[in-house]
């Protein structure tokens, strides 16, 4: 298990998994009985390597194992995160959505099922109004959320971004409001930098203050800078990169911030934001007008890492940037965009089935 645990450290997944594999057979199924926090933590960095090494169906059978063991609020809590984690990847948004509102119940937290605009306004009004009275500055000097419980729901609260922008974007308003208000309440945390991001977004592109919006976001870059969490500082300094940088900057601005991003993601093992930071550095390098064939070059020599990444949602995408690039060209028809590396007929149909309004989005701008 030491082996496994090291070899996980230094991101060799494969030879982790094997190690663990190994002592999985040494191990009896008592051993939850007479060594119940050994086998909780061994059975989760199981799981996690099966997930990072994508041995999916494994991973999620073993997710399942270790939450009928687990006896703990606090235990069923991180299980339910690192299950979320899972289904995010295998794009079973909605699941990955109740998953989180459920672990978020178990922590006293209880946020509607469905979002509205009256409930989107009647947060963000008195949000805006605590805001007012407070500078960057002043969000700054905050005193340090406390407590395992309030990390956890902030933890929470920021997983549940990302199946919810796919799935269902009019209800990220009402997650950014509540890690904002908790945090005003409770106190600053790492998970606070990827709420002023998203806030920041908000601020600028909905609410049209570009000023404000640049110094919340700055604001969230140097929070997570300040912190000790590759994982934080890949989500926050994507997110920067990709929606907040190029208000004002050229594009080309933002390639170095995805690349720093990347790195930090494969760092943490988080290889689905991993996935999203190479993809949006192969978008904006098209997008930034370098002649198409050093940006097919450039799609071509990262595919492979793309798809060892192996996560669908980031990697069609990719490819659908990477067919386009390559029909302009090479002068094929425009209006098709099938090819060697994208096929309409078999990728818009699942994008539509699972409601992927990202997906469909980059298909219509193409």
């Amino acid at each position: 298990i030491q082996a496994g645990l090291r070899a996980k450290a230094s991101t060799a997944y494969e030879s982790a998994l094997g190690n663990f594999r190994v002592a999985e057979r040494l191990i009896g199924e008592e051993t939850w009985q007479t060594d119940y926090r050994f086998m909780l933590e061994y059975q989760t960095e199981f799981s996690q390597t099966e997930y990072l090494c994508g041995a999916n169906a494994e991973a999620e059978k073993r997710f399942d194992l270790i939450l009928a063991h687990a006896t703990d609020t606090m235990d069923k809590v991180h299980i339910f995160q690192a299950k979320m984690t899972y289904l995010i990847a295998v794009f079973r948004l909605d699941e990955a959505i109740a998953t989180g509102l459920e672990a978020l119940r178990l922590l006293g937290v209880r946020l509607p099922r469905k979002a509205s605009r009256l409930r989107v306004i009647a947060g963000l009004l008195p949000t805006q109004l605590r805001l007012r009275f407070l500078d960057t500055e002043n969000l700054r000097l905050l005193p340090p959320l406390k407590g395992e419980k309030n990390l956890a729901v902030m933890k929470l609260l920021m997983s549940l971004t990302e199946p919810v922008y796919h799935a269902d974007p009019d209800y990220q308003p009402l997650l950014v409001l509540a890690m904002l208000n908790f945090t005003l309440t409770n106190g600053n945390s790492e998970y606070a930098a990827y709420a002023y991001d998203i806030f920041a977004i908000m601020t600028g592109s909905i609410l049209g203050n570009i000023g404000l919006g640049q110094r919340i976001g700055e604001l969230a870059t140097s929070l997570a800078d300040e912190s000790d969490s590759n994982y934080l500082k890949g989500k926050v300094h994507f997110l920067h990169a990709s929606m907040v940088t190029a208000w004002t900057n050229p594009l080309r601005e933002a390639i170095p911030e995805l690349v720093e991003s990347y790195k930090y993601c494969l760092e943490a093992g988080d290889i689905l934001w991993a996935a999203y930071s190479l993809e949006n550095n192969l978008f904006y390098t098209f997008l930034k007008g370098d002649s198409l064939d050093l940006v097919c070059d450039k799609f071509a020599k990262n595919r492979s890492q793309m798809r060892k990444l192996d996560q669908p949602i980031a990697w069609e995408c990719y490819d659908l940037w990477y067919q386009l690039a390559f029909n302009l060209m090479s002068e094929q028809p425009v209006n098709s965009l099938s090819g060697d590396f994208f096929s309409e007929a078999e990728t818009i149909p699942g994008w539509q089935n699972s409601q992927d309004k990202t997906g469909l989005g980059y298909y219509e701008l193409c």
